[in-house]
Order: C-alpha cells, then sequence, then structure tokens
C-alpha cells in the first residue's frame, strides 16, 4: 500500500504506469494475433516465423547500446517523448504487413519497435529509480510491476473474444492501433518533455519536483 500509495500520488510515476497497464494489454491481445496472422494467415514456416520475430531482439539489444548515449545526449524526458512519437508510425507499418513484400514489413517495423522501445524503457526505468526514495524503491518496483503486468492476463483474454469476431487482421490492427495509442501519454502531457535529472545525487529539477507533489 506505501508502493501504490507513492506511485500514484506522483504525477510521472502514475502516468508511466497508465502507459504501462494499456501496452501490457494490448501486449495480451499480440500474443494470440502474432502467431495467428503469421502462421495461419500468412503460411509463414517455423524456421521463418522464428527469423521474424527475431528480429525484434535484434532491434532490442542494439536499443539497449544506443539507449545510454541518447539518454545523455537528449535527457530522460525528451528521449520519453520522442521514443513516443516514433511508436505510432512505426506500428502503423506492421500493421500493413502481409503477403509477398510486404511479408518484410513484420520483422522491420518490429526490430524498429524495438529498438525505440528499449531506449524509452531505459529511459523511464532509470527515471524513476533516480527521483525514487532509497527505502521505497523496491515497492516502488513493484507497485508499477502490479499495475502493469495486471492488465496482461485480461488484454489475453479480450484478445481470444475479439479473435472469434474479428479477422485476423483486423485483430492485427486493432493491436497495432493500441499499441500506438497506449503511447500517446507520454506525447500529450508537456511534463514529459520537461524531464531531467540532475547529477546532485538523483535529485530531478523544479518541474520534476512540483510533479513529485502533485
Amino acid at each position: 500500500m506505501e508502493g501504490l500509495r507513492y506511485v500514484l500520488g506522483h504525477r510521472i510515476l502514475r502516468l508511466i504506469g497508465l502507459v504501462g497497464a494499456m501496452n501490457m494489454f494490448i501486449s495480451g491481445i499480440w500474443a494470440i494475433v502474432q502467431p495467428l496472422y503469421l502462421v495461419k494467415e500468412l503460411g509463414v514456416s517455423a524456421t521463418a516465423y522464428g527469423l521474424m520475430i527475431s528480429g525484434a531482439g535484434a532491434g532490442g539489444l542494439l536499443g539497449a547500446l544506443l539507449a545510454p548515449r541518447v539518454i545523455a545526449r537528449f535527457g530522460h524526458g525528451p528521449t520519453m517523448y520522442g521514443a513516443a512519437v516514433l511508436m505510432l508510425p512505426l506500428f502503423v507499418l506492421v500493421a500493413f504487413t502481409g503477403p509477398g513484400w510486404r511479408l518484410a514489413l513484420y520483422p522491420i517495423g518490429m526490430a524498429l519497435i524495438s529498438l525505440v522501445g528499449v531506449m524509452l524503457n531505459v529511459a523511464q526505468g532509470s527515471y524513476r529509480q533516480a527521483i525514487c526514495p532509497e527505502a521505497l524503491r523496491g515497492r516502488m518496483n513493484a507497485s508499477l510491476r502490479f499495475l502493469m503486468w495486471g492488465s496482461l492476463p485480461l488484454g489475453g483474454v479480450v484478445g481470444g473474444l475479439l479473435g472469434e469476431a474479428l479477422t485476423v487482421h483486423q485483430l492485427l490492427w486493432i493491436a497495432c492501433l493500441g499499441y500506438a495509442a497506449g503511447f500517446l501519454p507520454y506525447v500529450l502531457v508537456p511534463a514529459v518533455r520537461k524531464l531531467k535529472i540532475t547529477d546532485d545525487g538523483g535529485r530531478v529539477d523544479a518541474d520534476a519536483k512540483q510533479d513529485s507533489r502533485a
């Protein structure tokens, strides 16, 4: 309860929890639509399927290598904002995956999404570690993970119900647009772009301190 009170009482941590919960909810739908669309709808082989989804891992590795430099150059808030902006067209790109040459859109799009997504997660993860009092970090992280991951099984149930009522391609579009919408709070809330962490023991600037008191 102490961790939840701290997270829900902090404007930026509350926003991070909301974005995470929205995206984990869509992840539950994604877990259903990805194999159905690629294997059942487009008929890719097991080998091709493995290679296609491995693109996300490659992009994530590159994102992890680039994240420290990007954050050092632009700051935590601008990195979160910029990554969220890039997510919007990238998920639309993946939604256009189809037979023939359009099959390449999936691994390319997912690699870029993972690259950008890892940089975003490193930025928000290191931000929340820096601004949280040391005694509360464990409870803060546990509370955020509870809020985020708790929505995953709900997304799975909703994805299964939608899969019965819609075509797989329609479900892919819903998942892609849902992911894109899930990152919109980082784009629409001006305070995100102003987030900075100074070198004085992890304290944040004046704007972020106001967020902490909100």
